[in-house]
């Protein structure tokens, strides 16, 4: 700049209007473009937090997801064990009972025949008469 003057040598030689003093247009130009990278940044910084957000929110849903179903699944494994058990035996009925623990004794003709389908028969052995081709 000259002393006394505002305006710059370089605009002064080549004629130009001197946007003002130590500020050219290109430097103007070069801020304003400064700022719209700075903007475009700030929505794409934001847009990135977002979507960041919704992928741990997905990531959080499959994990839960996924241990639910394999706690599904250990409960079906669990319910087909159970099913597969043995069965408890019927309880056996008070003449049975006492039919076996006499037998225990070492007393076979206490044997309830009848139980089992077959008649004593007449003969007192305690064993049943069994008569073929009737």
């Amino acid at each position: 700049m000259m002393e006394g003057l505002n305006k710059c040598q370089n605009c002064v030689r080549m004629g130009k209007k001197c946007s003002g003093p130590n500020v050219t247009d290109a430097l103007l130009s070069n801020l304003s473009e400064q700022e719209k990278v700075s903007k475009e940044i700030a929505e794409t910084e934001a847009l990135l937090a977002q979507t960041l957000s919704r992928l741990s929110r997905l990531r959080r849903l499959q994990q839960s997801l996924r241990d639910r179903g394999a706690e599904v699944f250990r409960r079906g494994i669990a319910r087909l064990e159970e099913e597969e058990e043995p069965d408890t035996p019927p309880p056996m009925s008070e003449t049975q009972t006492l039919t076996g623990q006499a037998q225990a004794l070492g007393t076979f003709d206490v044997l309830d025949w009848e139980s089992i389908g077959l008649d004593p028969g007449p003969n007192s052995s305690g064993f049943p008469s069994f008569s073929v081709g009737e």
